[in-house]
C-alpha cells in the first residue's frame, strides 16, 4: 500500500491505474516476504485461501 501512496498519493489518477499498479507491486513483493508465495488475480481453480502461520523463531512447522 505504501508504494501506491508514494507514487500516486499527491496526484490524480484513475482507479484502474491504481489497481494495476497495486497488483503489480503485490505480485513483486509478496514472494519477498513469503518464501514460495505467489499472487494470482485470475485463478480458475476453486482453492480455499489459508492463513499463513509462523512462529517467533522460524517460518513453517507451526503446529
Amino acid at each position: 500500500m505504501q508504494d501506491v501512496i508514494d507514487k500516486y498519493g499527491s496526484c490524480r489518477t484513475s482507479d484502474l491505474t491504481l489497481m494495476l499498479y497495486f497488483q503489480e507491486r503485490l505480485k513483486h513483493n509478496y514472494p519477498l516476504y513469503i518464501p514460495g508465495g505467489r499472487v494470482n488475480f485470475n485463478a480458475t481453480e476453486n482453492i480455499v485461501a489459508t492463513e499463513y502461520k509462523t512462529n517467533p523463531w522460524t517460518a513453517g512447522n507451526c503446529n
